[in-house]
């Protein structure tokens, strides 16, 4: 067959030449030649008898030309499969990319035919085109596969077909695996990189375009085995009392402590900046990713750097309560986006280097790593430093904002920096306890038969109940710990307090969040 294609093909290119024919009709016939074989190929249970068709065709082509003949093409050599009788597609051969970043559609079927395989396909709302790739397989984070190209689909079809094709093109069942937003981050040439936000997982994939039709599909979702480099721990402060603070000495720097979610900043050169939780989570893929909360992988990272730092909302130029940062940072990423828009949006701050140009610094002086923060954050501006407080007048001013509640971005405390030693320690005017929750109270007024009230609490799981805490929650809470509350006791949950009594009891206690890391069910 291969030999009988090509000799036909000589002949008829010959032909051309010699009679100086006008192409036309020929590149008619030719179009309607490579639907054929497109159609041939697309489908592999009847590949065969289509191709032989096709070449039959070709043959009666080849005597065509050599005889002479009138140059309109006789009617029977263009009777080929009509597209649009083709499931889902509009005009076959047609294969375009997606123009547009931001949320889209993604939709995956399962094609059961003669070899089986799945079927990826990206809504793009400005083409208004299911733009599509064939697999063999789904990779798995550190995987890649092969991804064929395939014609656009009609989005309809991709978003709703099941069923089973009978014959042609596509001959075979078809079921939905996937039908969900998509977040598109990047679109180039011959790269196009989506993201999918699955409950508080986002898994990362970039399409690479290798020769013709071919792609290759690749997951590079982090992992803890994949990205060891990020830390999974948390340098820990030592405490002392507000009345130790020595405001004279010079080599101490204060700033205020926010209270948020401690964070990992990883910068990797011409790379999205990444952000992370350093605890270790047991589901997923060992990682809390914040990355696609924030808007700092919309930033390319201009350095090699690993950083320590706060997330926390701001809203109208005040930091909101721990609480709700919590909620927004364990939420599911679209999720996250809109409790932004209501309670405020994320923000940062960068405190302490880890590595710098693939140097461990953890163990400098406070005032080396200072500077790089200095030159990292002249270079990404949406990266910020905490605001330093060096003389006394400016450390006195400082403490007595925060202790009088005036200030916007702390109420909680101060952080002091060594600039020599590179030590740090911390004097809160609240201290931070991790209680239980065993019962619940009832809400009272607007809350009544709606909402929580408070819970009671003791300081191991089943020790005596030392109190109750009955501020701190957000109405939302309340009622989600009111309507399911066999969900929420048991939990190692995080109170602020003035100071534990000698009966146990905290004083004036306010709940802050669920420690989640103990919690895992509730991740």
């Amino acid at each position: 067959m291969a030999n009988g294609f090509f000799t036909s093909s000589m002949l008829i290119s010959k032909y051309i030449q010699d009679h100086d024919l006008t192409l036309k009709n020929v590149r008619v016939l030719m179009d309607k030649l490579k639907v054929r074989i497109s159609i041939a190929i697309g489908n592999q249970d009847d590949a065969l008898d289509d191709l032989m068709d096709t070449l039959e065709m070709m043959k009666a082509m080849e005597i065509f030309f050599l005889a002479g003949l009138d140059t309109e093409i006789p009617d029977h050599l263009l009777q080929v499969e009509k597209v649009a009788e083709i499931p889902g597609i509009s005009s076959f051969g047609v294969k375009t990319l997606p123009t547009s970043t931001g949320k889209a559609e993604l939709h995956v079927q399962k094609h059961e035919a003669k070899t089986n395989h799945f079927d990826l396909r990206i809504v793009d709302p400005s083409t208004n085109k299911a733009h599509s790739w064939a697999l063999r397989s789904l990779p798995q984070p550190g995987e890649k596969v092969l991804a064929i190209h395939q014609s656009d689909h009609d989005p309809e079809y991709a978003r709703s077909f099941e069923g089973r094709i009978e014959s042609g093109y596509g001959k075979g069942n078809v079921s939905k695996l996937v039908g969900e937003d998509v977040e598109v981050t990047n679109i180039e040439a011959n790269k196009i990189s989506f993201v999918r936000h699955i409950g508080r997982i986002s898994e990362r994939f970039t399409l690479v375009h290798t020769d013709g039709n071919n792609w290759l599909l690749v997951n590079h979702t982090p992992t803890r085995e994949s990205r060891p480099e990020v830390p999974s721990y948390k340098t820990s402060y030592k405490s002392i009392d507000l009345k130790k603070l020595d405001f004279s000495n010079p080599d101490e720097i204060m700033a205020k402590k926010i209270d948020g979610g401690h964070s990992i900043f990883v910068l990797r050169e011409g790379k999205p900046i990444e952000v992370f939780s350093y605890r270790p989570t047991k589901g997923g893929y060992g990682f809390a990713d914040y990355t696609y909360k924030t808007d700092l992988y919309k930033q390319r990272a201009k350095i090699n750097a690993i950083l320590r730092g706060e997330i926390f909302g701001r809203k109208n130029g005040r930091v909101i309560p721990s609480s709700q940062t919590s909620g927004i940072l364990n939420s599911n990423t679209w999720n996250s986006r809109d409790l932004q828009e209501q309670h405020g949006k994320l923000d940062n701050i960068v405190f302490n280097v880890v590595k710098y140009n693939n140097q461990s610094f953890e163990s400098e002086p406070f005032h080396k790593k200072l500077t790089i923060l200095q030159e990292i954050t002249k270079q990404h501006p949406e990266l910020h430093l905490p605001e330093f407080a060096e003389t006394e007048e400016a450390k006195r001013i400082m403490i007595d904002r925060v202790k009088s509640g005036k200030d916007t971005d702390s109420s909680e405390g101060i952080i002091v920096y060594n600039k020599s030693s590179g030590d740090y320690y911390r004097a809160k005017i609240k201290n931070d306890y991790d209680v239980y929750i065993r019962d619940f109270f009832p809400g009272k007024g607007r809350l009544k038969d709606k909402g929580i009230g408070g819970f009671y609490y003791s300081h191991s799981p089943e020790g005596p109940v030392a109190g109750k805490v009955g501020t701190g929650f957000s109405d939302d809470l309340r009622k989600e710990m009111y309507a399911n509350p066999e969900s929420y006791v048991g939990a190692l949950v995080k109170v602020e307090s003035q100071e534990i009594l000698p009966s146990g009891a905290l004083r004036a206690p306010a709940f802050k969040d669920i420690r989640f890391e103990q919690f895992p069910e509730k991740q």
